[in-house]
This record gives C-alpha cells, structure tokens and sequence, in this order.
C-alpha cells in the first residue's frame, strides 16, 4: 500500500486482539527500568497516572534518567549519547537520530525481540507491513518502535471568519483573492478600534526553520526537500517556483501583510497575542486553535473562525506536507540488562488495553466507557485545552505507540472536525514519505548531515533577508544557485535518490 493512501485506512485499522487482564501484579516479578525521554518539554514522569497504572499491570517502573533542568530535548541528548552513560530506554522526537544511535551500536536491533516476544507489535506490522518498512534501516534492522499518527491531515488555513463576514468579503479560493483578503484585513479595520493595528498574516512556530516550511507551504512549496512516491525526489529551492513566492513573500511583508515579527515571536504566546488582542486574521495552525472561538466568545464578541482549502495556484489546491508517517519513538540501548523484559513492556502499549490507557488516560477520571467505546468525561471536553489535560496525567506524551484518531475526534472542536473531512474529502494534503525512511549507510548519513546542515543555514539566511527586505532575490538569484552547489546541493541530491531508490525496491 503506497504512503499516500495512509489517511482514513488508519482509523478503521486493527484495535488488536492481544489485550492484557487488569490485575495486580506479584511483587516478585516487578522490574525497573531507567528512561531518558522529553517531549515538547515534558521530561518523562514516572508518577504520571498513566505510567503508573501500566505499571500495575505490567509490574514494569520507568525511571527518568534526564536532569530535570534540560529545556532542550536534542542537546540533552546528545549530551547523553557523548557521555557513554546510557539508559535503557531512550526516547527521541527525531527517528533518524535513533537510526543512527542504533547502527553506532548505542541501540539494539528490535526484529528478532518482537517477532519472538512482542505478539502485538508484531501483529500491528503483518497488518502494516509498510508502517515497518519505513523503520527498517540500512543495515536491515530496526532500532525503535516509533509513535504512529492515526491520519495525515495536519495544520489547516485558517481565517478570522468574523473579519469576511464585517467586510463582506468571500471565502478566498484563489492566490488573488486571498492577497486581496489580507489588504483587505489591514486597511479596512476589521477590528474597528479606529487603527490599522490588525496583521493579516501571523504564525505560530518553535523555530526558524519550521516559519520557513509554513510561509513557504501556501505558495505550495515544501522546505527544503519534497519526497514523494509520486515524484521522487524533488529540492524545492532552486525552482523557479521557489523565487516567484519568495518575491511575493517580499511584496507582502513591505506592504504590511505578514507580521514584521513572524521570525521572533514567542511560540507559547504568538496565539494568544494575536487572538486575545483581536488582531490576527489569518494563520495555518493546528486543531487547538480552534478553541479560541469559545474562549475568546465573551471578551470580543462574534469572535468567529473558520477552516479553509489552500488557495489555488493553477488550478492546484496542495499542502505539500502531512503529518509524519511516523515520528519519535523508543528504543532499547546497548547497556540494557534486561532486553526481552523491556519489549515486552513495549508490546503492552500496543495492546488494546495499553492503548487505550495512553489514548484516554484513566477510566473514570478521563473516561468512561460506553457501549464499549471510551468517550472522555467533561473534566477532559470542558477543559480550556482538553490536549493539556490528557498531558497531566501522562497520556499522548510522545513515545512508541499508535494513536487513535477517535481520541482527536473527541477533543477537536467541531470546527476542527469539519476542516479534517473537508481536507480528507478534497484530497488536498501531499504525502510525503519523509527522509527518515530513506536509509544510508552511517558514513553517508554523516556526510549527507554536514552537507544538510550548511544548506540550511545559508537558505535560512537569504530567506529571511529577502522577505524582510535586506536584499534581492533577483539580483541575487545566480550568486544563491551556485553556493548551494558550492555547498554540495547536488551531491546530497544524489544520496536523497539513491535512498529513494532503494526504498522502493524494498
């Protein structure tokens, strides 16, 4: 089954048969094992409620091996993996940095552990044989059991839906007329405070690199690489696609349109800014957003918002990037003393039991279950942010696992709801395969990485100083062509294909 069709096949897939008997278990088979692990800063707890409970019916305690001071997930870890001092778990958001641990030997390969003593993962991969195919290795190993998302749909558009309805103006489906929208937002004062404080354009990002990726996805260019089965691979910023958004990326920043701080906005409160302050019109964001139409319903009224297809560009309707096929996960490290214990732990997480405890958090504080279902209680629904309440207790914090769309579906508002069908509908989200699937050998991982690592920064740079103004991209086009060669762009294209090539024979 090619990865473009990994939407809605997900939610109906497998519930697992392998399901685990709540009991107690003897204090003489209780096993504890160390943990190193962050996700969006939430450093592993073991008294999280969830954790907890596993154990109770696993017998198995986790224990942070991280310092409580690490704000940063990557440098925390690779401070780990330089010390030599492993865990036995270690968890990672980026699955390549897991690929390479493992064929360093600071993890050990999985395949032969699962298919002996890991029934429901095993089970999971007959079932989906491409989900193991894109964490098989070079080597032909696998050194992590990922965290799966349930669909591909994302980040949506998403538009202030009172500011159309008091201009009078139309759901844009077009690049002109979404253009004309945000002139529209910033000199018709939507707002009506009497001042062309509104910004049409802001966006919510953890990092540079990720505001490039979404300024870049409406002009429906993906940053840097686009790889699909479709169309192999692509590098998106020596088209002349690319200079054409760049140049209006420029037009638009000048004119007001984008927010003249987009590069330095604080991720944790760019949102609450812009919405609490009846100021931002338009921003391509996920499901949360959604819920400042009823927080924010009694301080501006008719506050309103509303999800919208990407706007056409020749007739082409695209978001060049879904979610990750698959994303962080756990793996076992080459110090662990007791392997089989360990994946069989991890095997738990794929039984229905265990997923549903990490889905929904604990039943009858979460959840309830009904006509067999887990539907959450009002003290998850009714929470400002129902993700953030599952977060308390140790639910959806990032690990290897396979996520339960019905767990979104419950908790997405219904505005959320209908884009997510609309986008499905439509068919207007990319598939990418993702570069974690396409595997090297260690020595061209590092020599692809080093090459990686330069393009980045100097796109990054010349990015920037186009949109703001700083410089040309016209004038500079052929000098910015041959420094991405001089950097080796067509040296890692070749790596890039000779991955892809080898991932579709495999």
């Amino acid at each position: 089954m090619k990865i473009r069709q990994y939407t809605v096949l997900f939610i109906a897939i497998v519930l697992l048969n392998g399901c685990t008997q709540k009991k107690e278990v003897n204090d003489t088979t209780k096993k504890e094992y160390t943990i190193f692990g962050m996700f969006n800063k939430m450093i592993f707890n073991e008294n999280w409620p969830v954790f907890q409970e596993a154990s109770k019916q696993t017998g198995v305690t986790l224990k942070s091996k991280i310092s409580q001071n690490a704000v940063d997930e990557q440098e925390a870890f690779n401070l780990m993996v330089a010390s030599g001092d492993l865990p036995d778990i270690i968890r990672n958001g980026f699955p390549q940095k897991l690929n390479t641990l493992g064929t360093d030997g600071g993890l050990i390969p999985l395949q032969d552990l699962i298919d002996e003593h890991a029934p429901n993962i095993k089970k999971f991969w007959e079932d989906r044989p491409d989900l193991k195919r894109v964490v098989t290795t070079y080597d032909g190993n696998i050194y992590q059991v990922p965290y799966y998302p349930p669909i591909k749909v994302g980040a949506v558009h998403i538009l202030r839906k009172d500011w159309l309805d008091k201009l009078g103006l139309p759901v844009p489906k077009t690049m002109e007329e979404f253009y004309n929208t945000l002139v529209a937002f910033k000199t018709q004062d939507p707002n009506g405070n009497g001042l062309a404080d509104e910004i049409p354009w802001f966006q919510r990002s953890s990092d540079l690199n990720n505001t490039l990726k979404l300024l870049l996805n409406l002009f429906q260019i993906s940053y840097m690489w686009n790889i699909t089965e479709d169309y192999g691979v692509v590098f998106e910023l020596n088209r002349l696609e690319f200079k054409d958004a760049i140049r209006e990326l420029s037009k638009w920043y000048k004119e007001g349109l984008i927010d003249p701080e987009i590069f330095t906005r604080d991720f944790a409160t760019t949102r609450d800014y812009m919405f609490g302050n009846n100021l931002g019109g338009y921003t391509f964001d996920w499901a949360s957003t959604a819920y400042y139409v009823d927080s924010l319903k009694d301080t501006i009224p008719g506050f309103n918002l509303l999800v919208f297809l990407p706007p056409a560009i020749n007739d082409k309707k695209i978001v060049p990037f879904a979610r990750n096929v698959y994303a962080g996960g756990w793996g076992i490290s080459s110090t662990a003393k007791d392997p089989i214990g360990i994946i069989k732990y991890f095997d738990y997480w794929f039984s229905e039991e265990g997923r549903r405890l990490w889905n929904f958090g604990i039943e009858g504080d979460q959840y309830t279950m009904v006509d067999g279902e887990p539907i959450f209680t009002d003290k998850v629904l009714k929470a400002a942010s129902p993700l953030n309440e599952l977060y308390k207790v140790g639910a959806q914090w990032e690990m290897g696992i396979f996520q339960d769309y019905d767990y979104e579906k419950q908790i997405s508002h219904p505005l959320i709801k209908e884009g997510y069908k609309l986008y499905i509908d439509e068919d207007v989200v990319q598939s990418s395969i993702g570069f974690a699937a396409l595997q090297h050998a260690p020595e061209i991982i590092k020599e692809y990485s080093m090459i990686q690592v330069n393009l980045e920064s100097y796109t990054a740079e010349m990015i920037q100083k186009w949109i703001m103004g700083a410089s040309d991209i016209d004038k500079d086009w052929d000098s910015f062509i041959k420094r991405l060669d001089e950097i080796g762009l067509q040296r890692a294209i070749e790596i890039n294909e000779d991955g892809f090539r080898r991932y579709i024979k495999s």
